[in-house]
């Protein structure tokens, strides 16, 4: 079992285990356990593939990732998360590679088997696209204009990754994956 708490500051460890979302600084939050549990799950890893996780906050589910036995890379933008991060990671994930980068345009190098985006997207950069092997997934939570969010599994066909919805799932909405606001007229 991996210290939940480990991953949170020391003023929040009594929340490691409720069933809720625990905020953190900058508007995001770490998902409550059964979120990453589903996240997770729907992901299918497998032992040996090499992942990539988008808005890793500080870490948990980089390090659970890790002890499925996948290879993981975990990308944060966030300075105050990064570094509740680094010393989690070093006790309960120490195989993960931890990279502070733009989460939209993340600084690695592809391909990855799995991305796993903790997060609210509304859409796929290019950019992570990119990143995506022949036969990869992608796993995140699509926002709903309305609000609220389904968790999604994408796959790469045609040139285009395609989203098969899976269940409705709340996330923290990321800001770089939101669609910009156009002009109407």
């Amino acid at each position: 079992m991996i210290a939940r708490e480990a991953f949170l500051s020391p003023a929040q460890n009594a929340l490691a285990y409720a069933d809720a979302d625990i905020r953190l600084a900058g508007g995001r939050a770490i998902a409550a356990p059964m979120t990453v549990a589903r996240l997770l799950q729907l992901a299918e890893p497998v032992a040996g593939e090499r992942a990539l996780v988008i808005a890793c906050g500080t870490g948990y589910g980089a390090a659970v990732l890790l002890a499925c036995g996948v290879a993981v890379v975990a990308v944060e933008e966030d300075d105050a998360q990064l570094l509740i991060a680094r010393a989690a990671l070093a006790a309960w994930g120490p195989g993960v590679q931890l990279v502070s980068g733009p989460l939209a345009q993340p600084p690695v190098e592809g391909p990855f088997d799995l991305i796993l985006i903790e997060g609210g997207i509304a859409r796929l950069p290019d950019s992570v696209a990119d990143l995506l092997s022949p036969d990869g997934r992608v796993v995140a939570v699509r926002c709903r204009a309305n609000g609220g969010g389904q968790a999604v599994v994408g796959r790469r066909s045609l040139g285009a990754v395609n989203f098969v919805p899976a269940f409705d799932l709340p996330a923290t909405k990321l800001a770089s994956f939101q669609v910009p606001a156009g002009f109407v007229f």
